[in-house]
């Protein structure tokens, strides 16, 4: 398999974890309640939300930069706004939108918040591995002048996630 291939099936990986885990309907209000600027739901996008990546400029390499950047910055939110207070954060905001009075719905939800955390350390590990997969295609493709030199405090996504990983979830 290419390392492209390998690219995009990571991406992809990511996605439905994403959208399985983080975006599904029992928990989708808490990225809804967040407060991000436009430029990060956009950035977190390119890689949530395409239909199609062509890797032939660096052009495609800086947006998949700049999502995981996006990315970990929706995690470091997530970590400082709603893990600490998650019950709080989500109450039965569920039921009260969807009027569901099904107990599996809520058995569901409650797994959902429960497994949070979890689900957002497997997220930002993931988004790690794909940094470190893309930054050896950048290093191999565009060896004289790589994407990751232009990007504006690059060291610290990587940081920032592997922090992330790191973080004992009991403390949250």
């Amino acid at each position: 398999m290419s390392r492209q291939d390998e690219i995009v099936q990571a991406i992809n990986e990511l996605k439905v974890h994403f959208d399985k885990n983080l975006n599904n309907k029992y928990v989708k209000n808490i990225i809804l309640k967040l407060d991000m600027t436009s430029d990060i739901k956009h950035n977190m996008g390119i890689l949530l939300d395409y239909k199609t990546l062509y890797f032939d400029s660096k052009g495609t390499i800086d947006d998949i930069y700049s999502s995981i950047k996006a990315i970990g910055l929706f995690i470091k939110e997530i970590q400082i706004r709603v893990l600490p207070n998650i019950v709080s954060f989500t109450g039965d905001t569920f039921f009260g939108a969807s009027g569901s009075k099904d107990p599996n719905d809520k058995i569901l939800f409650q797994m959902a918040i429960k497994n949070y955390p979890m689900n957002i350390k497997l997220l930002a590990k993931m988004c790690y591995s794909l940094l470190k997969m893309v930054v050896e295609y950048d290093k191999e493709n565009f060896s004289v002048s790589p994407a990751f030199e232009s990007v504006r405090n690059f060291d610290e996504i990587a940081n920032s996630l592997k922090s992330i990983i790191e973080h004992d979830n009991k403390k949250v």
